[in-house]
């Protein structure tokens, strides 16, 4: 900043010297041209004394826009803040809707109704990203002529607010008459849709008008001269500048008069004021640029520690504005300070509770990457701390699960489905041990996943118990499915002594066969080979009734299947086999034409199957053949006595219908005995 004001005074310093030389050739002439230089320069730095005008307050507009009450739409701390500005700085902060509702102006108490303003503006302001500078216009609340600095301010990408620094005119007004300038010059600022903003004379009466066709007409550029004519008629030397960062021009009318002054004053009194104006320049860009350099050079030391999350002070310049930015830093400090402390205090409860859970926790950035492990991982995995991270977790597991595991977690991180798995993972002692792994995706408010939670369990002396459970429910089966053998080679030996049991032997022994197929239905080892659904009872009724529907033809079964279990399968094996039996001799498995229909239906909490014989030919007689007998009495006591449900046999001309109702509860009543409902 000192470079750049020692350069500008070496500017000022060149044009005087410059000047003074030409003044020995012709005074006159250069009397004229050092007017026509000043009044360039003065528009210059009138332009350049409105940029920093605007800079100013976009950098308290974005200062405010950050403020966290916006975040919560805590709008009334809000306005109290944007009072205290108007109050020490004598701006007006607007805050709208992206539709222009006014929510916050301090001209008005909070509360009080506020008009609905949209600008031709808005929409360019809200695509825009950055703060835009607003011509002149008037104000809806106070009727005074104002221009403003405009923002949207986005919460999480999307802009929720306008925020406007509203200024009345009379701010430029101030900053041109401050530049002290002759009387007699016109000074006039313009924005950029041609209307006058500000004017050093007649202010009042100007202000919204605009400007004449001849200014318009020779300000296009950045900067310039030209032969101009005031709006009373006056000719005039007409300069202009252009203020970049607002877009407004400052032109400058000087009356020939000036031009045309007495050479003779200018040659007593040009080399004593040319010398004093130089020492005076060169002191004060001195000066000046010492307080700038301080006052900015603080600033920068407090963003630096800010940024850097270290305490900041409060630095007292001489320059009020950045007093104002200094005292925003050190509050912003605070708050960011206060959230750290939260934030600390608030991971070190996670850890703790992470750290005394049973289970081995971890967590992952969203793509996968694994950045924390409690204690319990370590202590179990024996791997130095952080030698895990990232993707290193996965070589933790037996060689055989590692592909299975890393391809069922990037499925999990392709669908944001939860994360379930059983391996095998290594103990610090060296051993494999079985874990159960899970977790769950955290998503923020609009659906993204942000990070992954899950947990490691050991389950190893679980896992093993199973096995060691299943040997034992293999031999078992194995030793009575042996049993149910040997009986049945019982039952044929004895009948071969005695003929006259011929018959009740054969029934006993579909019986005992009957009840074998049951126990092997449902045998665990089987279940989990056949992989064809069988574990239910309509894949039970097709097991038994194999052998009497040869070609497809003689038995079919409909309705909703419901799993069963060993408990529920042998009443329901003696059921239908005794049923299959009976419609062998008498009824549905009779002759070719002849066969039997199965429907099932769940009827609240009740199950029902209706067995349905159509014989070809019936008899009449068909109706006794079947309805006594053990068979009967064991088809009632299977399904009153042990599924706690009801048989109702009903004849029919073309057949036997037997409606057979148990509760649902029924086909499992074992499994719930074992978990002890």
């Amino acid at each position: 900043m000192r470079r750049q004001l020692a350069l500008f005074a070496a500017a000022l310093c060149l044009p005087l010297l410059a000047f003074m030389a030409y003044i020995l050739l012709n005074l006159g002439m250069a009397e004229r041209e050092r007017l026509e230089s000043n009044a360039s320069e003065a528009a210059r730095l009138l332009a350049g004394a409105i940029d920093r005008e605007v800079l100013g307050l976009t950098t308290a507009l974005e200062v405010m826009a950050v403020s966290p009450e916006l975040r919560i739409d805590d709008i009334e701390t809000f306005y109290g803040q944007a009072r205290e500005l108007f109050q020490s700085l004598g701006f007006n902060p607007v805050l709208r809707t992206p539709q222009g509702q006014q929510l916050v102006n301090v001209r008005r108490a909070f509360g009080d109704p506020l008009p609905v303003t949209p600008l031709p503006t808005d929409g360019e302001v809200l695509a825009s990203r950055e703060p835009m500078v607003l011509d002149l216009f008037q104000g809806t609340v106070s009727g005074d002529y104002l221009f403003a600095v405009d923002m949207a301010i986005r919460i999480e990408g999307e802009p929720r607010y306008l925020l406007s620094l509203a200024v009345p005119a009379t701010r430029i007004r101030d900053i041109v008459l401050s530049a002290q300038l002759p009387e007699s010059w016109t000074i006039a600022v313009i924005d950029r849709n041609g209307r006058i903003l500000a004017r050093n004379r007649r202010h009042d009466d100007f202000v919204g008008s605009e400007a004449t066709a001849d200014l318009r007409a020779n300000t296009r550029g950045s900067a310039g001269t030209w032969d101009a004519t005031t709006v009373e008629g006056a000719s005039v030397f007409g300069t202009y500048a252009r203020a970049n960062a607002a877009g407004w021009t400052v032109a400058i009318g000087v009356p020939g008069s000036d031009l045309n002054a007495p050479v003779q004053r200018f040659v007593q009194f040009f080399v004593l004021i040319g010398l004093l104006a130089l020492g005076l320049a060169a002191l004060l860009a001195l000066l000046f640029g010492r307080r700038l350099a301080s006052s900015a050079t603080g600033l920068a030391r407090q963003a630096h520690q800010l940024a850097e999350g270290a305490p900041v002070t409060e630095r007292p310049s001489r320059v009020r504005e950045f007093d104002e930015i200094g005292r925003v830093l050190a509050a912003a400090s605070e708050r960011l300070r206060a959230r750290e402390a939260d934030l600390r205090e608030s991971e070190a409860k996670f850890r703790a509770i992470a750290d005394t859970m049973p289970q081995m926790v971890w967590s992952t950035t969203p793509d996968g990457l694994h950045d924390y492990y409690n204690a319990r991982w370590y202590e179990f995995t024996g791997v130095p701390v952080g030698s895990t991270d990232g993707e290193g977790w996965n070589g933790m597991f037996h060689p055989d699960d590692q592909e299975r595991a890393w391809n069922r977690w990037s499925h999990s991180l392709e669908t944001g489905e939860p994360y379930d798995i059983e391996y095998r993972l290594r103990h610090h002692s060296g051993e494999y041990r079985w874990t159960l792994g899970r977790a769950l995706p955290i998503r923020d408010d609009e659906g993204h996943i942000i990070r992954w939670f899950g947990t490691c369990t050991d389950i190893h002396e679980t896992k093993i118990a199973a096995e060691e459970r299943e040997v034992i429910a293999q031999e078992l089966s194995h030793r009575i499915k042996n049993i149910f053998s040997v009986l049945g080679s019982i039952v044929s030996l004895t009948a071969r002594s005695r003929p006259e049991a011929q018959g009740f032997a054969d029934e006993l022994r579909g019986r005992i066969l009957a009840l074998g197929a049951a126990h092997e239905f449902v045998r665990p080892r089987a279940l989990e080979a056949s992989g064809d659904g069988q574990a239910s009872l309509h894949g039970l009724l097709r097991a038994l009734l194999a052998a009497y529907d040869d070609d497809g033809r003689h038995v079919s079964i409909d309705g909703p299947d419901l799993p069963i279990a060993e408990g529920a399968a042998t009443p329901l094996a003696l059921v239908f086999h005794e049923l299959a039996t009976n419609a062998a001799k008498y009824g549905g498995f009779t002759g070719a034409d002849s066969r039997v229909e199965i429907v099932t239906f769940a009827d609240g909490e009740n199950y029902r199957v209706t067995w349905k014989e159509h014989i070809a030919g019936a008899a009449a007689s068909a109706d006794t053949a079947a309805d006594s007998g053990f068979g009967s009495r064991l088809v009632e006591l299977s399904i009153r006595g042990q599924m706690g449900g009801t048989i109702e046999r009903l004849w029919e001309p073309d057949g036997l219908r037997v409606e057979i109702s148990f509760p649902i509860w029924a086909l499992s009543r074992v499994a719930r005995l074992r978990r002890g409902v």
